[in-house]
């Protein structure tokens, strides 16, 4: 059942925080001081997925003074051993851990602010969530974007904005039918000089537009060296394996999967150039 969004007093200060343990040494700016919004103000955020993207993009969240993260979802729950191009290492307790800094640092003290669970939908039960970002795997994205709009949850997902144009119809039906908002991470849509460029085009400050270079990325064969890893294995005891399948057909485990061989897998994605050409 959809519920109306209201921004009464979160929950985050209460029940949410009274169950984590949280401490007394808040900062001021949560009570509204130092010229942050107070609670009552602020859209509370839960994160789906902290592999790769999510480390990109959660500190956009992090850094609005609208925004208050308070949870984050993730099947996994850390996989230092699978680091991906230099960045943050994965997982849900990762996700805490960057959260709870960020939090910590603009009190300049200890804080518990993010809670960590294996289940998006139990995050979605349990927490006072205004807002959801999705940075899963795309065979997750359709499902994840339907169940939070019948939550009547807001929504920002990661490109593509599904893994096939039907799952994308019926994403664009749910949102409509529950009046939430939708936003797809397509950053090149709205990037000052992308728009700037289609402005010139389009006034013909170029002069006229005889021809046009499409450029797409090679994507990778490899990620991290694990595509020589594709034997069947034991799932690591941290590892809810069968979450992170979900809608997907099912295939043993197989450590080359991870962080984003799944991406060269029709099962999971459409491939490199969906993540491409829909930015």
């Amino acid at each position: 059942m959809n519920r109306t969004i209201t921004f009464s007093r979160r929950r985050f200060l209460s029940s949410s925080a009274a169950a984590l343990g949280f401490p007394t040494i808040v900062p001021s700016s949560v009570f509204g001081k130092a010229g942050r919004p107070a609670p009552s103000e602020r859209i509370t955020v839960g994160a789906i997925g902290w592999g790769t993207i999510a480390g990109d993009w959660t500190p956009s969240f992090l850094n609005n003074e609208k925004c208050q993260v308070i949870a984050v979802a993730d099947p996994m729950k850390e996989y230092g051993h699978y680091s991906y191009d230099g960045k943050e290492t994965g997982g849900r307790e990762v996700g805490k851990k960057i959260i709870d800094a960020h939090y910590s640092q603009a009190a300049n003290k200890s804080v518990r602010a993010c809670a960590a669970y294996s289940d998006f939908r139990e995050m979605m039960e349990k927490e006072d969530l205004d807002a959801v970002q999705i940075s899963t795997p795309d065979h997750w994205h359709a499902y994840m974007a339907i169940y939070a709009a019948r939550k009547g949850k807001h929504i920002y997902g990661q490109k593509p904005l599904a893994l096939n144009i039907a799952e994308g119809r019926l994403m664009a039906d749910e949102v409509a039918k529950a009046g939430v908002t939708w936003q797809t991470g397509s950053q090149q849509r709205s990037d000052i000089y992308f728009r700037m460029a289609c402005e010139m085009v389009r006034n013909e400050r170029i002069g006229k537009l005889k021809r046009v270079r499409v450029g797409l990325p090679g994507g990778h064969s490899n990620w991290n060296g694990m595509a020589d890893r594709t034997e069947k294995a034991p799932v690591p005891a941290d590892f809810d394996y069968e979450m992170w399948l979900g809608p997907a057909e099912e295939i043993d485990y197989r450590p080359a999967l991870l962080p984003l061989n799944w991406r060269h897998n029709y099962n999971f994605s459409g491939g490199i150039t969906t993540t491409s050409v829909a930015a």
